[in-house]
């Protein structure tokens, strides 16, 4: 059976946070997560208007393709597929 791990990563972390059985599921899960990044990368903002790591940040996040998603070396949300054994 086919699963799909949901979560957000960076070089030094991977968080799974979702197991879904299917692959809309996981969509909307990783929509929720990018949108959790977006709005800490917008607080980070408002206390410093012209930080040019965070402005990176939030343009790579603007990305709404799970697969062509690149933040490096910075958070990201991910969809991972993987087959499970019967």
């Amino acid at each position: 059976m086919k699963v799909y791990l949901v979560g957000s990563c960076d070089c030094e972390f991977t968080d799974t946070q979702y197991v879904c059985l299917s692959k809309e599921t996981a969509l909307k899960h990783w929509e929720e997560i990018r949108q959790e990044l977006i709005e800490r990368a917008n607080d980070i903002l408002k206390l410093y208007p012209n930080d040019e790591t965070e402005l990176r940040i939030l343009k790579n996040l603007q990305e709404t393709n799970y697969k062509k998603m690149s933040n490096y070396p910075h958070e990201r949300p991910f969809i991972s597929e993987m087959e499970t054994e019967d």
